[in-house]
């Protein structure tokens, strides 16, 4: 086919001829598939199979994008509940585009097709560009909002290259950074890049975002992946998109497709409990200060998540942590010198609200830090 016209859009929508190949997303924590991402394909009436890159710049210059992605939403739909009814916690990426968003009804629409189907939208993200967040665009912005406040997970797309901006990160309720695949495919061979892809990692990390890499077609660059922190990967090194069914057969084998370590993922929570300490002790200090209310309210704010649980330390020894730390015994005792030095942490908090003494203070942050030790000891 030459170069399609509205028209052979226009008619394939009407045969029903757009249909999803989903690529596998494989979590670096457990080495297993755990979602998919599902990517436009286009059959015409000859058999011949379109990627997005010969329609989809002609579908959103037209508009012709919303009706295309209206008609796939019940497909999107109904491979979600399939996939959910065996595997209840994977997910299904979709890509959807600015026009879309602005376009009247969108979020309704979505949101009716997901829950009429009986899936489950938390099971649902989105990836969006950062085109949203360009001026101009509040209709669009606040349609990610919506979507968000309903449980739909909001990603970030094509982060690293462009217009990027750290700012943007702030503006829209994103749980996740999808790192360009432009960046990812070249981190094995510039050191530049793979300086800039660690970077990117370890900021979406502190801001509690999850990190996908898209692109992965090398081993030295998984391996790369793997020692940064990265969460999630995809790419034909783990194989090319699949249709629907072939891609649920895969799932339901439930093997391991990488049987590295994420060892990056441990020092990442080193840093991560380090990094608590630090900011606590500072900010103890500076409300020991006693300084105006609107400095105390600053510093009250940048206090980090002192709670055992769930601080970023604590997501991994709950999380990636059983993984490495196999020994029970071992494993225990991190687990209780964490919840000792967590304690201390409510202790140092509540003694500088309630005005204490700087040498009250002192001790306690002298007790904190011989804690500290034994965590990064046992770690």
């Amino acid at each position: 086919m030459e170069k399609p016209s509205l028209v052979d859009l226009a008619k394939a929508l009407v045969n029903d001829e757009f249909f999803y190949h989903i690529h596998p997303v494989v979590s670096l924590e457990t080495g297993t598939i755990i979602g998919g991402e599902c990517l436009l394909r286009w059959r015409d009436e000859t058999g011949s199979i379109h990627y997005p890159g010969e329609f989809i710049p002609l579908a959103e210059e037209s508009g012709f994008i919303v009706d295309i992605g209206r008609a796939m939403l019940p497909k999107l739909a109904a491979h979600l509940r399939e996939l959910n009814s065996s595997f209840p916690e994977f997910f299904l990426t979709v890509n959807i585009s600015q026009p879309e968003l602005e376009s009247n009804r969108f979020v309704e629409d979505f949101v009716s097709a997901i829950q009429d189907a009986g899936a489950n939208l938390a099971n649902i993200r989105v990836e969006i560009t950062e085109r949203v967040f360009f001026p101009g665009y509040e209709k669009t912005q606040l349609a990610v909002q919506r979507l968000s406040d309903l449980g739909v997970q909001m990603l970030l797309d094509d982060f690293g290259v462009g217009y990027s901006s750290v700012e943007y990160l702030s503006q829209l309720p994103l749980v996740a950074l999808k790192v360009a695949f432009e960046l990812v495919n070249s981190i094995h061979e510039q050191v530049y890049n793979f300086k800039v892809m660690r970077h990117l990692i370890g900021l979406g990390h502190q801001l509690g975002l999850y990190i996908i890499a898209e692109g992965i077609e090398s081993e030295e660059g998984l391996t790369l992946l793997a020692s940064s922190g990265c969460t999630e990967v995809q790419g034909f090194l783990f194989g090319k998109p699949l249709p629907f069914d072939e891609f649920l057969r895969q799932v339901q084998e439930g093997r391991r497709i990488w049987t590295g370590y994420p060892f990056g993922l441990d020092y990442l929570a080193q840093f991560d409990h380090i990094d608590l300490r630090r900011d606590l002790i500072r900010e103890v200090l500076v409300l020991h200060t006693r300084h105006d209310e609107e400095t105390r309210q600053r510093s009250l704010a940048r206090l980090p998540n002192i709670d055992a649980h769930s601080c970023l330390f604590g997501k991994w020894y709950y999380g990636a942590g059983r993984l490495r730390l196999t020994n029970a015994e071992n494993y225990k005792a991190l687990g209780v010198a964490h919840e000792d030095f967590h304690e201390s942490c409510h202790r140092l908090l509540e003694a500088a609200n309630e005005g204490q003494p700087l040498q009250v203070l002192i001790a306690i942050i002298s007790e904190l830090s011989e804690q500290s030790r034994e965590v990064m000891s046992l770690a």
